[in-house]
């Protein structure tokens, strides 16, 4: 019984200091706090958009048939067909019949579709995760 009320005077002293110290702080607490805010949602900014960790985790979730990384390459690819350049741009130099596909890193319909190269919807869904832990990530930041 002493011991927890020890303990309960140790947390509430620690606090009360901690309270104490952050108002002496001045402008610098605000300048600080400020400071935290803008590095937590930078932080996010950089995992939502340009890790492959939440794609990579979008796709063993949602998917992969058995929650593995198998396929994850050609997931991440679409095709173009080299004959949709504009005529005036030549990519090879010297031409080579035999290539007709190229693959790209993004979520595009194939050249086959009626609506090429605009996003597939997976591409939405894959935004909407990302901006969804964006949001997650920032107010666990400021919360935690």
């Amino acid at each position: 019984m002493l011991g927890s009320l020890s303990l309960s005077y140790d947390d509430l002293l620690q606090k009360e200091l901690r309270t104490l110290m952050s108002a002496q702080c001045g402008i610098w607490y605000r300048i600080l706090n400020s400071v935290g805010k803008i590095s937590v949602i930078t932080n996010a900014l950089i995992i939502a958009f340009t890790s492959s960790f939440i794609e990579e985790t979008f796709y063993k979730v949602f998917i992969s048939p058995d929650g593995s990384l198998n396929g994850f390459l050609n997931f991440t690819l679409s095709d173009f067909n080299i004959s949709d350049f504009p005529g005036d741009l030549n990519i090879l130099s010297e031409p080579d019949t035999s290539v007709e596909y190229c693959k790209y890193q993004d979520h595009r319909e194939p050249p086959t579709a009626n609506n090429k190269y605009e996003y597939k919807s997976i591409y939405w869904q894959f935004a909407t995760t990302c901006l969804i832990v964006l949001y997650l990530s920032s107010h666990l930041g400021f919360v935690g």
